[in-house]
């Protein structure tokens, strides 16, 4: 070690604090909570490069989508009424996002001569063949207690299976992320013994998130109906060993999207779950997460084209209207919210508008110039 004087390359993020090339993620929630919905929308955005959560994205990246629950038909539902509400054309996901409904195939299975070792199984195999040939960046399975045979109260035998995991994670050089149930009633949100069984789950998980619906009594005092506040669930950073946890939660809104499959037999067709962004209302409404902020600061500091600056002024072109660029980064953004945001960034040093000579028009022109962060 002290013959090494070359700094390590960073951590390879796929995505905000969720995905990491090498290592194993994961998300514990209650089932029926909407876990699935939310992790198929944020295998969409990881796919298509669309900022559809809020999240930082790094990149466009292939996905593959493992559901051992719900058959094909019924997993294709669930991504239709993503793209559907997100308006994403189908043609963005050819070649870059993937589903697969392995059913009883396992990572990892007991082997015949010794109770207590765990030796990789079919689903392994088959899961490296596939990420090799069709060069995969992120597993996502779903869920985990269908990919072994193992007792999920074992930590000796969990182990084992996450260590498979780490593993394929590693010699594949993808991110590998796993939903997994809890044990009955909701638990506090960014609890990582909301996890079910061995704590061994919990610790070869390297970035494990909770999924938590909106308490009852939480709704009514931000003026939210109950159905309202029924289909509100937060997103809370439980163990994050690559990186500081996020300060606040992330909240998403769940909806139902009619697919317009309709048949003379089934007249109404399906209704079927997605989500969005949300943000609770009152004076911080935009809910803006510190990571969307240092994206946005990023843009403003690079400006829309080189010599250029981004401007608050509504009659300017709309590729230099600052509050067009933020919501590219926080797709739930208002146009008032963004003002807002730009206003209180002025006040407080963080930007300046101030006066440069535009490249492109060749006349004088106002802009804003990045000072500090927040």
């Amino acid at each position: 070690m002290g013959e090494d004087h070359s700094v390590p390359k960073p951590r390879e993020w796929l995505m905000g604090r969720t995905y990491c090339r090498g290592y194993v993620s994961g998300i514990a929630a209650a089932g029926g909570t909407g876990k699935t919905a939310l992790r198929i929308l944020q295998a969409l955005a990881v796919a298509t490069g669309r900022e559809l959560t809020g999240e930082r994205l790094y990149g466009r990246f292939r996905v593959l989508y493992v559901a051992l629950e719900d058959d094909r038909d019924e997993i294709r539902r669930r991504v239709w009424a993503a793209t559907k509400h997100h308006e994403i054309p189908r043609d963005d996901l050819l070649d870059c996002f993937y589903l697969a409904t392995p059913m009883g195939m396992k990572i990892g299975e007991l082997s015949p001569d010794n109770p207590r070792e765990v030796m990789p199984g079919e689903l392994e195999r088959w899961l490296r063949h596939v990420i090799a040939e069709k060069r995969i960046d992120l597993v996502v399975i779903d869920p985990f207690v269908k990919i072994h045979t193992v007792d999920e109260n074992d930590n000796g035998l969990v182990d084992q299976v996450l260590v498979i995991l780490a593993r394929l994670a590693i010699n594949s050089n993808c991110a590998i992320d796993l939903l997994h149930h809890q044990p009955k009633g909701l638990g506090r949100p960014g609890d990582a013994n909301r996890a079910r069984g061995a704590s061994a789950l919990r610790d070869g998980i390297r970035v494990l998130d909770t999924l938590t619906p909106m308490d009852e009594k939480e709704g009514p005092k931000l003026g939210l109906s109950e159905s309202e506040t029924r289909r509100l669930m937060r997103i809370d950073s439980a163990k994050t060993n690559l990186m500081p946890p996020p300060q606040n939660a992330r909240w998403y809104r769940f909806v139902d999207v009619a697919l317009r499959n309709r048949t003379p037999q089934y007249p109404d067709g399906d209704r079927i779950q997605t989500c969005e962004v949300w943000a609770p209302p009152g004076v911080n409404a935009s809910g803006i997460t510190a990571e969307a902020i240092e994206r946005i600061f990023d843009q403003l500091q690079a400006g829309p084209t080189p010599g250029r600056h981004y401007t608050r002024a509504g009659n300017a072109k709309e590729e230099r209207q600052a509050w067009r660029m933020m919501k590219v980064y926080w797709p739930t953004l208002t146009k008032p919210q963004a003002e807002g945001l730009l206003k209180n960034w002025l006040k407080d040093g963080c930007l300046s508008e101030t006066e440069y000579h535009d490249p492109k028009t060749r006349h004088k022109a106002k802009g804003l110039t990045v000072l500090r962060r927040p």
